[in-house]
């Protein structure tokens, strides 16, 4: 049995947040059609919300 463990997104973890985020919405592009911009991140403009 796999033990998931919820952990706060505090600003020392952001990259991390990050980056999750930019794999998250590499899965969901194939439905959304988001694309990388010309840095090749899909840059989640909500990320600072968090």
């Amino acid at each position: 049995m796999s033990r998931i463990e919820l952990v706060e997104a505090t600003l020392e973890r952001k990259s991390v947040l990050r980056q999750l985020i930019e794999l998250y919405e590499y899965d969901f592009s194939e439905f959304n059609g988001a694309d990388v911009n010309a840095f090749g991140r899909y840059d989640y403009k909500y990320l600072d919300h968090y």
